[in-house]
Formats: structure tokens, sequence, C-alpha cells
């Protein structure tokens, strides 16, 4: 929206970057095995029923995916949210050499996921039947796919806790690769 304006201001954008500057590579260095990590586990989330479901029964697929929409709830809130408002002050306090407050602000996003998915987690495996009938099952969405679906949920909510601490954990590497956070 803003581009034609700067145009006729007289601005002229140019790449600066260069593979060749030795900044630009240690930050691909730094950034791609955090990138890889999340990338890996959005793909995993993402493609995993398609590619497990498959060697199941027909419905499968769907069971998952329906189950998976139910978990991305609390890794979305807790998880991914949690490590988000933590990253800035772990790199502001990486640059800043203060690694006890890093490690500090780890532990307390990590401790803060662990506080709300573990009951989280329990509470879907717990519920997992009572929440598939409720928001799945009408017309043709039977009583045995609500059951599938609620032990697919339950697996699902095993994991729960793990995936959300990836999030923080691999955030945490990011300023640790140029600094040493031993």
């Amino acid at each position: 929206i803003q581009w034609p304006a700067l145009r006729a201001a007289g601005y002229r954008w140019a790449p600066v970057a260069s593979l060749k500057d030795p900044e630009i590579r240690r930050l691909v260095r730094t950034w791609l095995p955090i990138v890889a990590a999340l990338a890996i586990s959005q793909v995993s989330l993402l493609s995993l029923p398609k590619w497990l479901g498959s060697y199941f029964s027909e419905g499968m697929v769907m069971n998952m995916r329906l189950a998976q929409r139910l978990i991305l709830v609390p890794y979305s809130l807790f998880g991914v949210s949690i490590a988000v408002a933590a990253f800035p002050s772990m790199s502001t306090q990486a640059v800043a050499g203060r690694l006890d407050e890093m490690r500090r602000t780890l532990a307390r996003g990590l401790s803060s996921t662990l506080y709300f998915v573990l009951p989280s987690a329990v509470g879907i495996i717990v519920l997992a039947l009572p929440l598939t009938r409720l928001l799945w099952r009408s017309g043709e969405y039977s009583e045995a796919a609500s059951q599938a679906n609620a032990q697919m949920l339950a697996l699902f909510a095993l994991g729960l806790a793990g995936i959300c601490a990836v999030q923080i954990i691999n955030r945490a590497f990011l300023p640790c690769g140029r600094y040493d956070c031993r």
C-alpha cells in the first residue's frame, strides 16, 4: 500500500544483505537449526494425520484431523503464546550477557507452560469422549467414530506437554547461538 507513495517520494529500495557478509552468515547459522526444528514440529502437526491415518481404516484421517483441532487450542493458547512472550526477554538478557536471568526466564516460561498444559491434557483425556460427542457427533458421524476420535484425542493429549515445551526451548537456543549459554 505504501510502495507507490515511497516511489513517488524518490525512495528506491535495493537489498544490501549479502551471504558473503559474516554477520549474515552467522545469522543464518544461528537461525537455521531453530527454524528447522520449528518447521518440523509444524509440518508434523499438519501432515501427520494424513500420512499416519492412511495406514488405518477409512475415516481415521478425519478422526485424526478432528482430534488435532482440539489439541491445537491449548497448544496455541499456552505453548506458543508463552514462548512468543518470553522470547524477547530471553534475547535481550542473552545479548546483555545476563545469562542467569535468561535461564530463569526460560525456567519460568517452561514452568508456566506446563502449569497450564498439564491440567489441560488431563482434562482432555478425561473429557475426550464427551467433547467429541458434543462437537462432532451429528449427521453421519457415528458413535463408533466418536469413540475412535476420543481415543485419538487422548493419545494426542499425551504429547501435548512435549510439543508445547519445544516451543519455548527452541526459542531459548536462538540467543545461545551467538553466546555461550552453558
